[in-house]
């Protein structure tokens, strides 16, 4: 997985633990990083936060599409 893939990665993890602080679930909230899970939540309503994970993954998604490519030309140019 690339930084980048790994950074988004993190990220949604982190914007999902906020929705589920906002949910009331706070048992299911890591320690890791709480204060700025914390923050998020008080932050952001529950719809913010979604559309946070869903424009988190979307770039996620495009990373992983472009790093595919990337591997497929290398590939290509090794075979030439």
């Amino acid at each position: 997985m690339t930084v980048q893939l790994n950074n988004i990665v993190n990220s949604i993890q982190g914007v999902r633990e906020s929705l589920l602080l906002r949910a009331g679930c706070d048992e299911l909230v890591s320690e890791t990083n709480r204060l700025r899970t914390q923050r998020l939540a008080e932050n952001l309503d529950e719809q913010a936060l979604i559309r946070r994970i869903e424009t988190l993954a979307g770039f996620k998604q495009k990373i992983a599409e472009n790093a595919n490519t990337k591997l497929a030309i290398s590939v290509l140019w090794e075979e030439l």
